[in-house]
């Protein structure tokens, strides 16, 4: 059958179908400029009796009457079912198609949603409706829903403002965009269909900055296998049901609330719902999901205890809880299954609350304990938006590995000492011949001096001596020498000097907060007002940990311009910094942050060399699409543990080294688009091949680069 041409501009009817009903499918009123089906409530089915022809609008030709061809349906007048001029869909006018696709799409959405413009269902409609340019029939299944499904998730999601692959987006390169051109939606990025049903079975949107709410519409998705949404700015609550053949869940690292719903897929072998704010006990989950292998919930505001019902998940393998409100002992029954689960690797709780003899790592029974507190325990959420459609949702981390999701939220002793906001000096400053008193001002020159070279601090034309003076005189909050939160106030107050913060889109001094985050963050507040600085930014979500130590700064795609000031060195407890997709240009630390875990710098205009001195604790490494130099080997120095490493588009040179076959933790990899040469080492090849979860690894190819063992399968 033909399909209608998609039309240059929307043509509506006089007046849109409503729902003859509450039923979702209930019967469609015919819109008033074409002749009005009545339905007989005695007949066995629903038959239409022509009304009288309505005198059309001058400028519009009259919709020729029609009779259904079979009992309930909607079909030409003529007898010859063939298609005439104006017809489409095998014989409809372009009402009657309207009509029939309201039908069918409300099998998934009630009608007057669907005619709802101002909500993502009801631009779903008007897109497959009016504005795809596949202009479906409403008997193309599965593709029709699907294909409103989808849309429904790009509306839902706001993906207009998605980092990548957003409708006309001429630089997808995972797929094609959405909403793009009369492709399949099976190829557009991050989608996947299965070969038989042609149904969607995949959808995988890694930091991409998708934000707002995940749609209901997608239980309907009866073949998907795989939902990956981690990494980007869901809020609301899960949906309260999800089909069920859903067997993959990530939806890490977002900012969900509410409870999870027990009517979870029973099919449901992984399940990361780390780094959230979702509460509520977890008995109805841990029963719901017989399957599970890999459970991850970390980072969350779980209460209760841990059920003994968890020792009947026979075929896990990783059960994370660390970072909630739970408490109590770890059931025998779960020690019990898993001593007797060789499978079972990772099984950890918050020791401080949760007495447990066989976690990894160990609770020692007179380990530290948490104070107690009424406040909900703090757990990373904000948004990195570096796009990563290509990570493979079914790998699992090793034993050892260091977390590679936004997980727990009160940093280790090891890594923050003690957590303290304050700092030992990092590079000591030059003296200053100031002279000094007890006056406030003095003593907040004089602690701040231990962070910023003090003449530099003295200078008004400084970002650092502009923050200074921010502090100690328009700072309504008048903090007095020693405040624990002092220098980490000042410190983002100079990045936000340093980085043209008046210029920046969003979360600027004095924004409001439909300025700051779109109002969907009540929480949120703008840089320098008189709010805590662990609240500045929509992006800042749990920024500082129990003790106030700010732990987290997530400033993307914001048009930070300008270089990154040394004193974020001087954060003891910074595990994560993410300010990718900005114009921030210079070279990077010397000195890095001792705690940082994740460091998002991609898509800048960073230049100069990345010498050694990396922490080793470091997991996460993004600095790809800059234009920094020197060798791979100076930028690995002591790494140690991390998984994830974008190198890809700088101006690197050399060889890749041997010691990229010691990172035994890596599960991707990035070198191309710089200027590297020779043979992937021996060692690098047979770590990959030694280490399954080590999904990804990308270079040149030949001439620049030989590799017999990289993902983008270079031949020699």
């Amino acid at each position: 059958q033909s399909k209608p041409s998609a039309p240059s501009s929307r043509s509506v009817p006089a007046s849109k179908p409503s729902s003859g009903g509450s039923r979702p499918g209930g019967p469609i009123d015919e819109p008033t400029s074409a002749p009005e089906p009545t339905m007989d409530p005695t007949a066995e089915g629903p038959t239409m009796e022509p009304q009288p022809t309505m005198e059309p609008e001058p400028t519009i030709e009259p919709e020729p009457t029609f009779e259904p061809t079979i009992e309930g349906s909607i079909g030409p007048t003529n007898e010859d079912t063939g298609e005439g001029p104006g017809l489409v869909c095998g014989g409809l006018t372009e009402e009657q198609r309207t009509i029939a696709l309201t039908e069918s799409l409300s099998l998934v959405t009630p009608v007057d949603d669907l005619l709802d413009p101002d909500l993502p269902v009801g631009m779903a409609y008007e897109y497959i409706v009016f504005g795809d340019p596949a202009q479906l029939c409403p008997d193309d299944e599965p593709e029709l829903t699907q294909r409103f499904i989808l849309a429904t998730l790009y509306y839902s999601t706001d993906g207009d403002n998605w980092v990548s692959c957003y409708q006309d987006d001429d630089n997808c390169s995972v797929g094609s965009s959405w909403l793009t051109g009369d492709e399949s939606e099976c190829t557009w990025a991050g989608v996947t269909c299965g070969d038989v049903t042609g149904g969607v079975s995949e959808i995988v949107l890694v930091d991409n900055n998708l934000v707002g709410t995940i749609p209901s519409e997608i239980s309907s998705l009866a073949n998907l296998d795989i939902l990956v949404l981690e990494n980007n700015i869901l809020s609301g609550t899960l949906p309260q049901e999800f089909n069920s053949g859903l067997n993959r869940l990530l939806l890490n690292n977002n900012i969900l609330t509410g409870t999870v719903p027990s009517t979870m897929s029973r099919r449901l072998i992984s399940l990361d719902l780390t780094g959230n704010r979702l509460t509520g006990p977890l008995t109805e989950l841990i029963e719901s999901v017989p399957r599970m292998k890999r459970l991850e919930l970390g980072g969350n505001r779980f209460t209760g205890t841990i059920p003994p019902s968890l020792a009947d998940l026979v075929s896990m393998t990783i059960a994370r809880f660390e970072g909630n409100f739970l408490e109590g002992s770890m059931p025998s029954e779960v020690c019990e299954a898993r001593e007797g689960n060789e499978e079972w690797r990772i099984l950890s709780v918050e020791c401080a609350d949760v007495q447990c003899d066989c976690c990894t790592p160990d609770c020692e029974e007179d380990g530290p304990t948490r104070e107690p507190t009424t406040d909900p325990p703090t757990s990373p959420d904000g948004p990195t938006v570096e796009p990563d459609l290509s990570v493979d949702p079914t790998s699992e981390p090793t034993e050892t590995a260091a977390p590679t999701t936004l997980e727990t939220i009160v940093p280790t002793t090891e890594s923050t000492a003690e957590s303290q906001p304050t700092a030992e000096p990092v590079v000591a400053p030059t003296p200053l011949d100031r002279p000094t008193s007890d006056s406030r001002e003095d003593q907040i020159f004089l602690q701040l001096s231990a962070i910023t070279d003090p003449a530099t601090l003295d200078d008004p034309a400084t970002p650092q001596g502009r923050a200074y003076q921010w502090i100690v005189n328009d700072d309504t909050r008048q903090l007095e020498p020693g405040d624990p939160t002092l220098d980490q106030r000042y410190i983002l107050t100079t990045l936000y000097y340093a980085t043209e913060g008046s210029g920046w889109t969003e979360c600027f001094e004095g924004a409001t907060n439909d300025e700051c985050g779109q109002g969907l963050f009540p929480d949120a507040s703008a840089f320098l007002s008189e709010a805590s600085e662990c609240t500045w930014g929509y992006w800042a979500g749990d920024a500082c940990n129990d003790e106030g130590a700010l732990r987290a700064i997530q400033i993307p795609n914001n048009n930070l311009i300008g270089s990154l000031p040394s004193e974020m060195s001087a954060l003891p407890a910074l595990d994560t910094l993410s300010l990718e997709q900005n114009g921030l240009t210079g070279s990077v630390f010397e000195v890095w942050p001792p705690s940082l875990f994740r460091l998002r710098l991609s898509k800048n205009s960073f230049t100069g060399t990345v010498n050694g001195g990396l922490p080793s604790a470091l997991s996460l490494l993004y600095m790809d699409e800059n234009q920094l130099t020197g060798t791979i080997d100076d930028l690995i120095g002591s790494l140690q543990d991390v998984t994830q490493l974008h190198l890809q588009s700088n101006e690197f040179e050399g060889t890749i080294p041997e010691s990229l076959g010691d990172l035994t933790l890596l599960r991707v990899a990035r070198f191309e688009d710089n200027q590297l040469t020779g043979t992937m080492p021996a060692q690098v090849c047979t770590n990959r091949e030694e280490n399954p979860s080590f999904r990804f690894l990308v270079t040149d190819c030949p001439p620049e680069f030989e590799c017999s063992c990289c993902s983008n399968r270079c031949t020699i």
